[in-house]
């Protein structure tokens, strides 16, 4: 009995440790120096073997609420983080639609380019991932404006195409490749003109798109 105890004591305490080693890892970011977090887990892991030795050994809890701290705290404070986490990404995403159709739906001269922040919620480690998930995110927001019998909503909505295009997976999907098709023979020059350019300047003498 004693034995499944101890091992089911390990499990717990090698979960919260990674759990806690992946928070530091997050953590980070803010800016404290790493070491620091670091110096926060030792304590952490000294002071959890020695409370868990006492209760088992001496069958003896000096310090209940400090012991449940670290025996349960790192999971819930993961939990919390990916909950916020993921609240705080969906509500970026939408902020920055929401911008995208401010600028395409707005009255600002078709002179003025789009300078869009755009939230990413990409954490992966593809080299090209960044680019290819904000592309899936915005392009068909970017290019429902296109569908505008409004010529200035055309050229905003074709210009923030341009913008959230990634010309290293966007080509794939066909979408774009198609947007810049009916704006070479939309009925406005503006449109044309733009599309011209940026076909131009993508692809040169080759038909890329």
């Amino acid at each position: 009995m004693l034995a499944l105890k101890v091992i089911g004591k390990i499990v717990l305490g090698f979960f919260a440790l990674c759990t806690l080693i992946l928070i530091i890892r997050l953590l980070s970011l803010t800016g404290i120096p790493e070491i620091l977090w670091f110096v926060f887990l030792a304590l952490w892991l000294i002071g959890l073997a020695a409370l868990e030795s006492i209760w088992l050994w001496r069958k003896k809890n000096l310090f209940p609420r400090l012991l449940t701290h670290l025996r349960y705290a790192p999971f819930f404070v993961f939990l919390f983080s990916i909950l916020a986490v993921t609240a705080f990404d969906q509500g970026m995403i939408l902020y920055s639609k929401h911008q995208i159709r401010q600028y395409v739906y707005g009255n600002l001269s078709t002179e003025e380019k789009p300078d869009f922040k755009l939230h990413n919620d990409y954490r992966g480690w593809c080299g090209n991932g960044y680019p290819a998930r904000e592309y899936g995110l915005y392009n068909e927001v970017a290019a429902e404006g296109f569908e505008s019998s409004d010529a200035q909503v055309r050229v905003r909505s074709l210009q923030a195409s341009i913008e959230v295009y990634d010309w290293m997976n966007g080509v794939y999907d066909g979408a774009f490749p198609s947007l810049i098709k009916r704006a070479q023979n939309d009925a406005d020059p503006l449109v044309r003109k733009i599309a011209e350019e940026f076909r131009e300047q993508r692809c040169g003498n080759k038909n890329c798109l």
